[in-house]
């Protein structure tokens, strides 16, 4: 095993007047006839490496490679954000003749805004430096043929995955500055879905059948008593689950089901007469902020200008009008027409209560969605944690995600498996919080040296589990090259049957999977690089709880030391009362179970059902 090599070469000062910068892995978007720089390591496709390691240039360091950088530009795009998002709510407003508040703004466009703004300032800084190195630099960007604007946000938030998009924001940047480069046409494909590319089972279109069947009654009754109904869609729950809330309710609280897919079937076109709207009214304290309100009239996805009215009306016959409260853990981002219900309800005095739906809340110093959620929502349903610094009233459940799942526990230690789960960063960032985010490099070198560190014996029992996009990583083949004894397991494979499957569970990243590992009391050994993601105060004594009782390490060497001692005896290891006592203080506070959970969550539904909305108190409820 050897680690991934960067082949960053000093430029000599008499050759920078003839540097090529290279944006994107796109190899028809490079000169290599000229020393070659390329401005992050997203340039450089692994599966490519015996090309471009030939090549006379290197990399650019990133420009927040430590955490007090990266917190300070957190910091930064979250007030640019706040300054930006009311003026787009009165030029929509203006735009569709409406006169909405700033929270049904944030509602509908708030998810798509606060990406934008941090990914469009990452590119920026990152040129912005390149400039300042090689002032004179070469480049090849996008022919403005080429653009394209994102129908929506999912669109938006698939596009800045890859190179092609990505392009398109380097050179949109450049063109700004005023930088004059080479441009080639290249043609940008939208990442819209089309139904017929799926393939649903018999008992996925039975339950789909049924689940328009309980719609149907829905809009049949909900017209009576619209000021009694409160709705479950998407949170997490069983079919079941809500099948008994629905009756234990009675009625009063109905799941509602809808086909999320549909918003990627309406085709818009694009008006740039309506655009010039956008925006006439705008802050400019410096160049970053002037080059937001350039780019963005453009930029903004199709959903919120020119299909609006549409997706507005389909919004109206999809839902019903006037819910007592909606319940939601996972469609606040980019399912359009769920948003447009939602921010309209509101304006009515519909509680909105946002449901936990991952890991990293109540923990991470720094994290977008949370301040987002917890920004809007009436109610916050968290796993365990509370915050009293938030006008949201966050109140502590048991984890929908994990009711009904097992204790797993292999009694006799018959299981052999050594299950390693690993997340992955996307090659082109697209959400400030941590500097740990930023090094795909570091984070895969930590891998082989915990892999390294393991006895021979346990590194043919791992079961490794890659994260289900590599993003363009290469992940498959680089594990195949640099540890190829190394067993990969597939997605489709269910991550609880994998997990009951496995003597021991490995989790280098502190994300979702290790809280269902430990909820689900497995033995788990967990390491992660604590200072490239800072917590907040309040949870760093459960985190050195979990360092204090062997579970959780700070580096690979000793979290392979760990796995090396325990693997013969993992059970009477987990077992013991004191680690026993830690995790379950752990799971309290950031994966909470219950036995009586769906009891638990029945009351709390019925006294929401209760609760008197602004609109009940004028109505005289």
């Amino acid at each position: 095993m050897s680690e991934l090599k960067c082949n960053a070469k000093y430029i000599p000062h008499q050759s920078r007047e003839n540097i090529f910068l290279a944006t994107t892995s796109l190899e028809q978007f490079w000169d290599i006839s000229k020393p070659i720089i390329f401005l992050g390591e997203w340039c450089r496709r692994p599966s490519r490496k015996k090309y471009w390691a030939k090549l006379d240039g290197g990399v650019l360091p990133h420009v927040w490679n430590n955490q007090a950088k990266c917190d300070e530009a957190f910091d930064y795009t979250k007030k640019v954000y706040e300054r930006t998002l009311p003026l787009i709510a009165d030029s929509l407003n203006i735009i569709h003749n409406k006169k909405y508040s700033e929270r049904y703004w944030r509602i509908v466009i708030g998810p798509w805004l606060m990406h934008y703004i941090d990914i469009i300032y990452e590119r920026y800084v990152s040129l912005r430096s390149a400039l300042n190195q090689y002032p004179n630099f070469k480049t090849i960007g996008l022919t403005e043929e080429s653009f394209i604007t994102p129908n929506n946000t999912f669109d938006f938030l698939k596009l800045v995955e890859e190179d092609s998009y990505n392009l398109q924001i380097y050179t949109r940047i450049l063109a700004a500055l005023g930088i004059v480069f080479l441009k080639k046409y290249l043609q940008i494909e939208s990442k819209t879905i089309n139904n017929q590319t799926i393939i649903y089972s018999w008992k996925e279109r039975l339950l789909s059948l049924l689940k328009k069947l309980m719609n149907l009654i829905i809009r049949v009754n909900f017209l009576k008593y619209y000021n009694e109904y409160s709705y479950l869609i998407t949170s997490y729950f069983t079919v079941e689950d809500e099948a008994k809330i629905f009756y234990k309710t009675a009625g009063k609280v109905w799941p509602y089901y809808r086909e999320f897919i549909e918003i990627y079937n309406l085709p818009f076109s694009i008006d740039y007469r309506l655009r010039t709207n956008i925006l006439k009214l705008s802050f400019h304290e410096n160049e970053f902020e002037k080059l937001i309100f350039n780019l963005l009239p453009l930029d903004i996805p199709l959903s919120f200008v020119e299909g609006y009215e549409s997706l507005d009306q389909k919004a109206a016959i999809s839902y019903p009008s006037n819910p007592k409260a909606i319940i939601s853990a996972a469609s606040w981002y980019t399912d359009e027409i769920f948003k447009l219900w939602s921010a309209k309800s509101s304006e009515k005095s519909t509680l909105l209560a946002v449901v936990q739906h991952g890991g990293g809340y109540g923990s991470f110093k720094n994290m977008r969605s949370a301040e987002h959620e917890l920004a809007f929502s009436d109610i916050f349903y968290s796993w365990g944690w509370d915050q009293s610094d938030v006008k949201t009233n966050i109140i502590p459940m048991p984890a929908t995600k994990f009711i009904g799942r097992p204790r797993l526990f292999d009694v006799d230690n018959k299981n052999a498996d050594i299950l390693f789960v690993q997340t992955c960063m996307t090659r082109y960032l697209f959400r400030i919080q941590h500097v740990g985010d930023i090094d795909f490099k570091n984070y895969f070198d930590w891998q082989l040296k915990f892999i390294s560190s393991l006895l021979p014996a346990f590194q043919k029992k791992l079961r490794l589990r890659l994260y289900q996009s590599d993003f363009g990583w290469d992940l498959v083949d680089l594990w195949r090259e640099f540890c190829p004894e190394v067993v990969q397991e597939g997605w489709d494979i269910p991550f609880m049957e994998s997990l009951a499957n496995c003597r021991l569970f490995l989790c280098d990243n502190c994300s979702t999977t290790y809280l269902e590992s430990l909820s689900a009391n497995k033995p788990s050994i967990l390491f992660w690089n604590s200072e490239l993601f800072p917590m907040q105060k309040g949870a760093i004594p459960y985190y050195d709880e979990l360092r204090s009782i062997g579970i959780l390490y700070d580096n690979p060497e000793s979290a392979a030391t760990a796995v090396n001692h325990i693997y013969n005896n993992v059970n009477a290891w987990w077992h013991k009362p004191e680690r026993q006592r830690v995790i379950k203080r752990f799971c309290n506070r950031f994966a909470k179970t219950s036995q009586t959970a769906r009891e638990d969550w029945i009351h709390e539904l019925i006294r929401l059902s209760k609760a008197p909305t602004q609109r009940d108190k004028r109505a005289g409820y």
